[in-house]
């Protein structure tokens, strides 16, 4: 099995203790906790956007260094990333990192070549130091601390001369990114859907809350609510956004950042978006009462295959020919070590990914939907365990400290698995196909009827 790596929360103690490690791939990009990151803070939402997407990488695998001074290779690896067609010359570095009048110039250079609204200003005449900022920089300057993207000035001071920190600058491009009207296309340029759905990973804020249930006192709507408010139908397409479903659950979260990959793919990538509204109404999840077609159940319509247990997701894909899946059996169903890890080894970063945490399929399975991240070699107890990575919703019963994150577990705490690929995302057109009242009968059996065996599911995927 090679040794797969795109993304993570790589606790460094956790690596020390249980994980031979194995050097990463220079070309890919990570996500990773670090120890000098404080967890729901906004700093942790832009580091952990600009590590995922390449924009702006640790300093470690463990710590970000948010203090550090910002150094101008970094600002312009962060430009070239978010525009890989953009050239930003030379940029000045005074003593050890780039000032912010420096940091205000590269930005606004590189919004306005982006088609990017500079026409508002912030008029800073009145700051003692206002005249200290270059004038060749005060328009970007103006700009600049107008949109947010500069640090506050403190009293009546602005302080042009100061350098920008590492935590100061993944704020202000988290923020900046957002303002750039083909940020999504110029990222997806090359097509791979793989690629895309990690990307759009890295657009989803953390946390959030996880929750299962129709009624909570935790939160100010039901996960069924924010499900059926982040797909929205207007003027014939979808508007997706994972933000309004909080909070969420796996195999809700999963089919979101989906169907948004979809989206993205057709929009930048499939000439402009040609899935038609038939189509996009078929995936819509109905959730509530009072819509176009009655709440789906398990098995009803294209988002009820997916919510369903078992392998949903991977009938509901292949019901329109979208997705190629495989079963990953039990470790002692092989016949060596060397057959069931290659196994493992055909997922790959951004696919989709059912977990069973034990033998049962159907209605007394432990089971988690989530979309697949890479792997790390790791030995335990003498035999090898590799760590496996991945993104959903995560979390159990109620939390309102759960919800949208990376996460991993050992493959042995994995007792099988669904590895479900989107071979052709233009079998998206064919969701039409499954109406919002079609009844997948053996799914939805699965909920309360019965357990499958795996010969059973096999057939069935």
């Amino acid at each position: 099995m090679k040794k797969k790596w795109i993304t993570g929360v790589l606790f460094g103690a956790l690596l020390i203790m249980t994980a031979a490690a194995v050097p990463a791939d220079a070309s890919q990009t990570y996500y990773r906790s670090y120890s000098d990151v404080r967890a729901h803070t906004a700093l942790e939402t832009a580091a952990q956007w600009a590590n995922l997407s390449g924009v702006m990488k640790g300093k470690s695998e463990a710590q970000f260094a948010p203090k550090a001074a910002l150094k101008s290779k970094v600002l312009k690896n962060a430009l070239m990333t978010l525009d890989p067609g953009y050239v930003p010359g030379a940029i000045k570095q005074r003593s050890s990192g780039v000032t912010r009048e420096t940091f205000a110039q590269q930005l606004y250079r590189f919004a306005k070549a982006h088609g990017v609204s500079v026409s508002k200003k912030k008029n800073l005449s009145s700051y003692a130091d206002y005249r200290k900022i270059a004038k060749n920089a005060r328009t970007a300057y103006r700009w600049a601390y107008r949109a947010g993207l500069l640090p506050k000035a403190k009293g009546k001071r602005l302080q042009p001369k100061a350098v920008m920190t590492r935590e100061e600058a993944v704020l202000a491009l988290y923020s900046f990114h957002k303002l750039l009207p083909e940020y999504r296309g110029d990222l997806k340029r090359s097509g791979d859907f793989r690629e895309i759905v990690i990307s759009e990973i890295a657009e989803v804020e953390p946390y959030g809350g996880y929750s299962t249930k129709g009624t909570t006192a935790l939160f100010k709507q039901t996960a069924w609510k924010g499900l059926h408010k982040a797909f929205r139908m207007r003027g014939g397409k979808p508007v997706i956004d994972l933000g309004k479903a909080r909070p969420s659950f796996c195999s809700g979260a999963v089919y979101l950042l989906l169907t948004r990959s979809v989206l993205t793919w057709d929009t930048y990538v499939n000439g402009g978006g040609k899935i038609s509204s038939d189509a996009w109404i078929a995936m819509k999840p109905y959730t509530m009462k009072g819509l176009d077609y009655p709440p789906q159940d398990d098995g009803v319509g294209l988002w009820g295959c997916a919510n369903a247990n078992g392998p949903g997701l991977a009938v509901a894909l292949k019901k329109i020919g979208a997705a190629a899946n495989t079963v990953i059996d039990l470790r002692s169903a092989y016949a060596s070590d060397e057959e069931y890890w290659s196994v493992w080894d055909s997922a790959e970063p951004g696919d989709f990914l059912k977990i069973f945490r034990t033998e049962a399929i159907g209605r007394s399975e432990k089971g988690h939907m989530v979309v697949y991240l890479g792997s790390q070699y790791a030995v335990r107890g003498g035999r090898r365990d590799d760590l496996i990575w991945y993104w959903s919703s995560n979390g159990s019963g109620e939390s309102a400290a759960k919800g949208y994150y990376i996460t991993s577990c050992y493959a042995s705490e994995i007792t099988r698995g669904v590895i479900t690929k989107v071979a052709d995302p233009a079998a998206f057109a064919n969701a039409y196909l499954v109406e919002p009242t079609d009844e997948d009968k053996w799914l939805a059996s699965l909920l309360r009827d019965k357990d499958a065996t795996v010969a059973e599911m096999k057939k069935h995927i």
